[in-house]
């Protein structure tokens, strides 16, 4: 099923790199878009300038796009749609920045890039926002000493940053504040956590209690509840 690529972007402002990449005279780093993200939005956003969804972009990167200057594009990036090829830039000689996002790491391109690279000491990965329990970019964020890739072990010998400030998620206040705007609009019944790790749940459980939200339950997985 084809997603809409717009989604991707929702709420982007402009990062600015529009200059060469270089790491030495007469030596730039080439930056490739080996994911679906970025490789996705631009298509969109260069065509129609923000489209059927302006509202999905911030005022910044409308304003941008409007004078024809991408946020979503600079010197040095090259953007990798087919497969194969986005397979092949992990196997290209000298360094690279690769752009490849997917899922927590659990399916798609980054799976390849991963495992072309994940076991050099001289490669960093870079971990951008908040990584589930159970997935792979999880596993990664906390530095195990090995990982399953494609069914088979990996030393994980590569450097691993982890930047948590990107996140999309909302933090435990941020849910507060939209439950409080849900309870504006009229009375609730029940308030039902089914989407977190446990121990964030229960804090936020006992948050929404402390306000006086209505029977806040925190089901485990496989409980049924009458709604």
């Amino acid at each position: 099923m084809k997603q809409d690529p717009r989604r991707h972007a929702r709420g982007c402002e402009p990062a600015r790199y529009h200059r060469p990449h270089v790491i030495a005279p007469g030596a730039e780093l080439p930056l490739y878009d080996a994911g679906h993200v970025l490789g996705s939005a631009i298509v969109v956003l260069d065509l129609d300038d923000g489209g059927e969804h302006p509202g999905s972009y911030g005022q910044a990167a409308l304003d941008l796009l409007h004078v024809g200057d991408s946020p979503f594009d600079f010197e040095g990036l090259r953007y990798v749609t087919d497969a194969e090829d986005s397979k092949a830039v992990s196997e290209a000689p000298g360094p690279a920045v690769i752009i490849a996002g997917s899922g927590m790491s659990e399916g798609g391109r980054v799976l390849h890039h991963l495992r072309t690279t994940i076991s050099h000491p001289k490669n960093t990965i870079i971990v951008v926002g908040f990584q589930a329990e159970h997935t792979l970019g999880r596993r990664i964020a906390e530095r195990r000493k090995e990982v399953r890739i494609f069914g088979l072990m990996h030393d994980l010998d590569a450097e691993v940053v982890v930047l948590d400030g990107f996140s999309a998620h909302a933090d435990q206040q941020g849910l507060i504040d939209f439950a409080e705007a849900v309870r504006a609009r009229g009375p609730l019944r029940q308030v039902v956590l089914v989407h977190g790790e446990p121990a964030a749940e229960d804090a936020l459980a006992a948050a929404l209690d402390k306000r006086g939200f209505p029977q806040v339950a925190v089901p485990e997985r496989g409980a049924r509840i009458r709604l």
